[in-house]
């Protein structure tokens, strides 16, 4: 499947164009706004070829794609209506105040956050040239490097202004007007740094790089154009719209809502600060533990502008140090999953993972293996927990911003005393700790086999000899058994085998022969075939814990069955609440030269020679 199949597949998947309310991209996930969230098919977005995951948070609805992200929105956009943004760019579900919010940030910076973090590995590279005399401060290339990686955090409003008129639904233009004015007085020494108008002082040279009063300068602009708009003919818009709201608006910023931004924007650094200076390292423990969990749902987008604040305004920041462990900690675990998984779908997806790991893009690692699996996402999550710990402890800083964590922007963290190798050292304890502990325990995994006394009778059992038919038990998708979320199964400890996603609940007898086990919690069951096959079927994974509740057996141990025999009813409506899909091993398969599994003929699903 091409990208433009599966950004078609998707967008079927999503409810159609017509329910796209607007679309944009990060590093990894697609995000789209929809007109209605209840058209979406969950299940049929995961099957898309490429797809890890699918995430409904803030009112986005996620689509989990990894480093193709870009290739597959390029195609989405081609499928869109031409005027879509102009259609429809405001979500039309209800959100909460603080979906809202969450929404609005990760909407103004996700589509830079590329030209931010490629900013910042050069400012951060430029740290230690300079400190240590490699490249001279006044050398030619050392100022040219550092005009090109400034230029975005001083012109940072100008990139503001454009998504922020996207997303409040305002002309560009215009913003981009009130942006550059606010940066203007900056570049010209003959304007004051700050004058009275109507009573009041007004500062102008304070907007360099301003984050908050930027956004609300936009978001006033918005009301301010529509009022204009109602006042006026329309015969004149096309001038004095723009000639009234920048004037209105102008006056507005730098009078009232600039100063009232950098006063929010100084209110949440010193919040974050008074929480940090209780206990530098429960802040790093608790933040670097969750991290990645804000991650997950998108929320990190309401911490990373705190942080962006925090150097503008005093060059230093320890959200960032702290931070950056959460993405070490999921990177150390998905390579420790990697070393011992068996060859398979896993195994691919670890490395490749792994390798988007290493470039600090997690997404890939924390929905394709330490999810799936869960210890691995648990294991990374504690280990950052230290090394955030550690960050605490050494109350390490960034001295610039760099949303993305890697080694190749370990440069943010050079600065004075020991903060460069304090931090190296909460990055190295929280990846080599997961590294290690995860790698023992899918170790464990990949070597024991976890079932009940009663499942093991089916495999002990001594073969007979007759037919070599295997019929299908259950009705359903039938699917190879590496894709079933369980390792003891997926891995093939257990045998070869498939497993099938039920569509109805009347089980049949998969062979001819007998009932070697019935469960007494029923949710598994085994049989000896007349040709010596021994089969155990396992109906959902944990089902376990219904004990029995659901399950309806016609047979016992001891009896005989015939192939395709009725033999009892799974109510699936009882296992609501778990994974329903079912694994049919073979749990002699070590018998056998050669094991085929041909999910095509429902009556020879399981081949042996």
């Amino acid at each position: 499947m091409d990208d433009r199949q599966r950004a078609q597949a998707i967008l079927e998947a999503v409810g159609g164009k017509e329910n796209v309310s607007s679309l944009t991209h990060c590093a990894t996930r697609l995000r789209f706004y929809l007109n209605n969230g209840q058209k979406v098919e969950k299940e049929e977005i995961k099957e898309v070829p490429g797809v890890i995951q699918y995430v409904e948070s803030g009112g986005q609805h996620q689509v989990v794609i990894g480093s193709d992200v870009v290739d597959v929105f390029d195609e989405l956009v081609k499928l869109l209506p031409e005027d879509a943004e102009k259609q429809v760019n405001e979500p039309k579900e209800k959100q909460t105040w603080y979906d809202e919010l969450f929404a609005t940030i990760s909407a103004i910076f996700t589509p830079y956050i590329g030209v931010l973090a490629a900013a910042g590995i050069l400012k951060g590279f430029l740290i230690p040239l300079s400190m240590y005399n490699i490249l001279p401060a006044d050398s030619g290339l050392y100022q040219l490097l550092s005009i090109l990686a400034s230029g975005v955090f001083t012109l940072l409003p100008l990139f503001i202004a454009v998504t922020a008129a996207n997303r409040f639904k305002t002309n560009q233009f215009i913003a981009l007007a009130i942006a550059a004015a606010m940066i203007y007085p900056l570049t010209d020494a003959s304007i004051l740094d700050s004058a009275s108008l109507l009573g009041l002082t007004i500062s102008f040279k304070t907007y360099g790089g301003a984050v908050v009063p930027t956004i609300l300068a936009i978001w006033a602009q918005s009301y301010i154009e529509r009022g204009v708009k109602k006042v006026l003919p329309k015969v004149t818009h096309t001038v004095f719209v723009p000639f009234f709201t920048i004037i209105i608006t102008g006056i507005a910023v730098f009078a009232l809502i600039g100063p009232l931004g950098n006063g929010i924007a100084n209110l949440i650094g010193t919040a974050y600060f008074s929480v940090y200076a209780f206990s530098p390292i429960l802040a790093g423990a608790l933040l670097g533990g969750l991290f990645q969990l804000l991650v997950m749902v998108g929320l990190h987008w309401g911490i990373l502008p705190i942080a962006l604040i925090n150097i503008q305004n005093t060059g230093a920041d320890t959200i960032l140090p702290i931070g950056s462990n959460g993405v070490f900690g999921q990177f150390g675990a998905v390579v420790g999953a990697w070393l011992f998984l068996r060859k398979g779908k896993d195994k691919e997806i670890a490395a490749s993972a792994s390798l988007s790991g290493f470039f600090g893009i997690t997404e890939p690692a924390i929905y394709g293996i330490n999810l799936k699996y869960k210890m691995p996402f648990i294991i990374g999550s504690i280990s950052a927990a230290l090394g955030g710990a550690i960050s605490g402890f050494f109350e390490t800083k960034a001295y610039s911003f760099t949303p993305v964590a890697n080694i190749f922007t370990f440069s943010m963290f050079v600065g004075p005393g020991n903060n460069f190798s304090a931090q190296l050292l909460a990055n190295g304890v929280s990846f080599f700790v997961a590294l290690v502990a995860t790698a023992l325990w899918m170790r464990k995994q990949m070597k024991t086999v976890s079932i009940s006394e009663e499942e093991q009778k089916i495999i002990s059992a001594e073969p007979v000899a007759s037919t070599n038919l295997v019929v299908a038990p259950l009705n359903g998708e039938y699917l190879p058994i590496s894709e079933i979320n369980d390792p003891v199964f997926s891995s093939k400890s257990m045998g070869e085998g498939f497993a099938i996603k039920p569509s109805e609940g009347t089980v049949y007898a998969p062979v001819s022969g007998v009932v070697e086990l019935v469960a007494q919690t029923k949710h598994a069951i085994g049989f000896t075939a007349d040709d010596g096959k021994q089969l155990l079927i396992h109906i959902g994974l944990n089902t376990v814990e219904l004990n029995g509740k659901g399950f309806s057996w016609q047979v016992k141990q001891g009896d005989r069955v015939t192939a395709g025999q009725v033999i009892g009813q799974v109510d699936f409506s009882q296992l609501a609440d778990y994974d329903t899909t079912t694994a049919v091993v073979l749990t002699n398969t070590l018998d056998y030269p050669e094991v085929k599994i041909s999910l095509t003929d429902k009556n020879h699903l399981i081949q042996t020679k």
